[in-house]
């Protein structure tokens, strides 16, 4: 038999615990770990990252002892740190969610709900046109090749070894959901700006004319003005989209140093 699959017992293991960082991450990241994509896809696709990988990242194997005693501890260590990876790729989406959501209730079309395939829940129709400019979006900037080559960099940051997980960057966790926020609110200002600015007009109509009923005409009115700024703002979300799609590459690179 050829001596290249000749694998001993060492790298058998070392093989299983890339395989679980990679599992986990391909499980939890966007666009590829929704339940839209099959689980023998999401399978087929760990195995095929992990023999990809599994001889770069083998210089980093442990010796069979610490293998044989600490195998458990390993095996839980590998699954947080894809999860956690996969956790923080999400909030480039967890930020176009929170501006369709401010959207959708400025203009008034909160209330049509449907199912949002990248969060997993259900969402209005701004959140889903959103969502699918996002996607399109992070697959048209290979934004996936950006984030597995980010997990492959992880190695290197947080190679296989015994060493406990620090938990000192979980305490960053607040900083990064304040910045998310405050990036959804930036993306969906030019709609609220412009629903400020059609309320105040309505208010003026419905003094000065008050046999015209602002709440009956002030609804279409929003709609029609609301959805002809989102037309034409999509140049500025793409190009925000990039800068968010760098950020949250960044912002991972950080939460892994802290490890």
């Amino acid at each position: 038999m050829i001596e290249v699959y000749r694998f001993s017992e060492t790298e058998i293991l070392t093989f299983i615990l890339v395989l679980l960082r990679l599992s986990t991450f391909i499980v939890t990241w966007p666009v590829f770990g929704t339940n839209n994509i099959p689980a023998t896809a999401k399978v087929l696709l760990s195995l095929v990252l992990t023999m990809i990988l599994f001889p770069i990242v083998g210089l980093h194997r442990l010796d069979k002892a610490s293998l044989d005693q600490f195998y458990i501890w390993l095996l839980i260590r590998e699954a947080c740190v894809g999860a956690t990876i996969g956790f923080l790729t999400r909030f480039f989406f967890f930020t176009i969610s929170i501006c369709a959501q401010v959207v959708s209730d400025s203009i008034g079309l909160s209330s049509i709900q449907l199912l949002n395939p990248s969060t997993e829940d259900r969402g209005t129709a701004v959140e889903q046109f959103y969502t699918l400019l996002a996607t399109l979006f992070f697959l048209g900037v290979n934004g996936h090749h950006l984030f597995i080559g980010g997990l492959v960099k992880s190695y290197d940051l947080v190679p296989l070894s015994l060493q406990a997980i620090r938990l000192e960057g979980y305490a960053n966790i607040s900083t990064i959901v304040q910045t998310v926020t405050v990036a959804g609110l930036t993306l969906a200002a030019p709609v609220m700006i412009a629903m400020f600015c059609v309320n105040i007009a309505m208010g003026i109509v419905g003094r000065a004319v008050p046999q015209i009923n602002v709440l009956v005409t002030s609804m279409p009115v929003n709609i029609l003005v609301g959805l002809f700024v989102i037309v034409i703002s999509v140049p500025l979300l793409l190009a925000e989209m990039s800068e968010l799609l760098n950020s949250a590459m960044t912002g991972v690179f950080a939460f892994l140093k802290s490890f």
